[in-house]
């Protein structure tokens, strides 16, 4: 039986040979995984600092869309109040016209001209106002326009980086989740 003992024992050196080179290849690749997953924590943050930068940016965006929205009703409201002022003056004129036509029918054509070319004037006016106010608002328009575009350009690419983070954050579970079962 010494026989059997010794073979026995050759079984178990085997065995225990084999074991040591399971836990030899078991280590190695536990550095790996700890490796891999050092790499990921570091695109895991780097992605975090992108994805502030880009955060801070539509911030900023969000801001200028907002100092710009303020400007437009301002300019709107400024210029509704030069109208309303304008209409009245003209109101004013156009009453005052007419009670000096009606007291002074006699009045004559220089007069009368004299009415007309002040309504011209007025016309005039009102309508470079107007063209004035929808260039303005045409310009605002289009500023707003160009920071919508710029957002909607950050938002893409904000979108991208958060799916590269899920992705990279999905990479990290399975990463773990293989060091876990390589080590159970």
């Amino acid at each position: 039986t010494q026989q059997n003992l010794e073979e026995q024992l050759a079984e178990e050196r085997g065995s225990t040979q084999e074991n040591q080179e399971t836990l030899e290849r078991l280590r190695e690749r536990k550095q790996e995984l700890k490796q891999e997953t050092q790499d990921l924590r570091a695109e895991l943050e780097d992605s975090k600092k992108a994805h502030s930068i880009l955060n801070n940016k539509w911030k900023e965006k969000s801001q200028l869309i907002g100092q710009l929205e303020k400007q437009v009703t301002e300019m709107r409201d400024n210029w509704e109040s030069k109208e309303r002022k304008l209409t009245a003056e003209r109101d004013k004129a156009i009453e005052a016209a007419n009670i000096a036509i009606g007291k002074l029918k006699t009045v004559d054509d220089a007069f009368r001209h004299q009415l007309e070319s002040k309504e011209m004037k007025h016309r005039e006016d009102m309508a470079e106002l107007e063209e004035e106010r929808q260039m303005e608002l045409e310009r605002a328009n289009q500023r707003i326009a160009a920071v919508e575009d710029e957002m909607r350009e950050l938002l893409q690419e904000t979108q991208a980086n958060k799916k590269a983070m899920e992705d990279k954050v999905k990479r990290l579970t399975r990463a773990m989740t293989e060091l876990q079962s390589d080590l159970i």
